[in-house]
């Protein structure tokens, strides 16, 4: 019986062996997740604080931006689009090895950490971010593949952060 109701544990077990596999998270463990959205992929790892409050960390791979040998004007366009993008949403937009554009963004939420909390955050940093991801695929190719990309990777392997876009 849960919560006054019975239910059928080998009907619950089949049914997670069929949508996939129920993992719990330590509590000492941030929960991650990644998706991809507008054809970028992001990575969240949110965690309460000792406080009761939320630390949620954004990461988003932003594709390549482009040479200037592949033109002028797309790159010029890209780096304005980047700078605005870094004003309205705040974070940080580096440009590391072989123009690869990063994303990354700490923020304290001040309540506790719920599903509910943790979406609804991340729903609303999305939606401010659409226009500049939309205008940014105008003058750039998506990444095609889905990276989980972790604290550690937005540095660039020789350990330089790459040159941050200013607002």
């Amino acid at each position: 019986m849960l919560a006054g109701k019975s239910f059928n544990a080998s009907a619950l077990v089949a049914d997670v062996e069929s949508k996939g596999l129920l993992v719990n998270r330590e509590e000492d463990q941030p929960l991650t997740f990644a998706f991809t959205y507008c054809g970028f992929d992001f990575s969240v790892a949110a965690q309460p604080t000792s406080d009761g409050m939320t630390s949620m960390a954004i990461f988003a791979d932003l594709g390549v931006l482009p040479f200037t040998a592949e033109g002028l004007a797309s790159r010029r366009a890209s780096i304005k689009i980047l700078q605005g993008a870094a004003g309205r949403m705040g974070g940080t937009i580096k440009i590391g090895r072989n123009q690869k554009i990063k994303f990354a963004e700490t923020i304290t939420l001040s309540v506790p950490l719920t599903p509910v909390v943790l979406i609804s955050h991340m729903v609303r940093i999305l939606l401010s971010a659409r226009p500049y991801l939309d205008l940014f695929l105008s003058e750039v190719k998506a990444p095609a593949a889905m990276r989980l990309l972790a604290p550690v990777l937005v540095r660039e392997p020789d350990g330089t952060s790459g040159d941050a876009i200013q607002a």
